[in-house]
């Protein structure tokens, strides 16, 4: 894990108690932090280094820090702040920002525009469209730190036995097929994805030729590609049989943990599960879509800190 995106966190920490520490260079401020990194994940082990970094080098600084499951926090964030008890930097993700953003308690909203807390130069540092994704109408409601998407994790051991060759950056979708056709037999399936959750289906719509948004931003469900897409995403359930009937994503995440499911298409959210699993993974890039030489593409997600109003 790279420790390049912790001065993002670290600036915002610097920001919320300038006031404070400036009057008085011996007061002593506390600032609450909430974090979704997984419970006893690398993500979380460095990032609890970072803070004890910080608080070595600003003893009048101490930060508590809570962690929230990741599926939680927006909501539990949106409650705290509305009740007035929101922390002081929160982490959360591109795609929660739109129902946080629109909420207002006594006219204001529940997150700082950190727009008067930045130069010109400090915003040039931030990735355009990444930036972008922080923000709410003409707000910048917080600063990007991470990026995530989909890709493809599969078990050596259970493609070993098999005898077959691990996926690679050539694989079509015709090959995801045939190898996961292979190693379904008895309580093992080829494949683990939620079919029913469009998450997971964006990736291979645009791989079929389809896209979620046209040129002007309006959604365009009934792009070239998506019935294409969505028939061979069925079918990985319905007709192959390479998909166990019924999965969603807790039931993938324990097959392919159990070795019941040799390969998955996840995010790196769940790596510290799957490590603690002890699995023997390997990990390459969604496959092209042979009719179009597309490759199935993910949508990216970007986590940042953003500071509360309140704070």
């Amino acid at each position: 894990m790279q420790r390049r995106w912790f001065p993002v966190f670290l600036g915002l920490l610097l920001i919320l108690p300038t006031t404070v520490v400036a009057a008085d260079s011996d007061s002593e401020v506390t600032l609450e932090v909430w974090h979704s990194f997984a419970a006893e994940s690398q993500e979380e082990a460095t990032f609890l280094d970072a803070i004890s970094d910080f608080e070595a080098s600003n003893p009048q600084i101490t930060v508590e820090v809570t962690g929230v499951p990741f599926g939680d926090i927006d909501q539990l964030y949106l409650t705290a702040a509305q009740g007035g008890e929101a922390p002081d930097l929160v982490r959360l993700s591109s795609d929660q920002l739109g129902e946080i953003g629109e909420v207002r308690v006594d006219g204001f909203p529940l997150l700082e525009d950190l727009r008067p807390h930045l130069t010109p130069a400090e915003r040039s540092i931030y990735d355009v469209k990444a930036l972008q994704a922080m923000r709410y109408g003409d707000a910048l409601y917080g600063l990007p730190a991470s990026q995530d998407c989909l890709s493809l994790l599969y078990n050596r051991d259970l493609f070993d036995a098999e005898g077959l060759a691990y996926p690679d950056d050539n694989w079509t979708q015709n090959d995801l097929l045939s190898a996961a056709q292979n190693l379904t037999q008895g309580d093992v399936y080829g494949l683990a994805v939620p079919v029913k959750v469009a998450y997971w289906w964006f990736p291979f719509r645009t791989g079929f030729g389809g896209n979620l948004f046209d040129e002007t931003g309006n959604p365009t469900l009934d792009s070239n590609g998506s019935a294409a897409s969505l028939e061979w995403y069925l079918s990985l359930e319905q007709t192959h049989g390479i998909v166990r009937t019924g999965t969603v994503g807790e039931t993938m995440e324990s097959q392919f943990i159990q070795s019941e499911a040799a390969m998955i298409v996840d995010g790196p959210w769940n790596w510290a599960t799957y490590e603690a699993g002890r699995l023997n993974i390997g990990q390459t890039l969604l496959p092209t879509i042979e009719e179009t030489g597309l490759r199935a593409s993910p949508l990216v997600t970007y986590k940042r800190w953003s500071s509360s109003k309140q704070s």
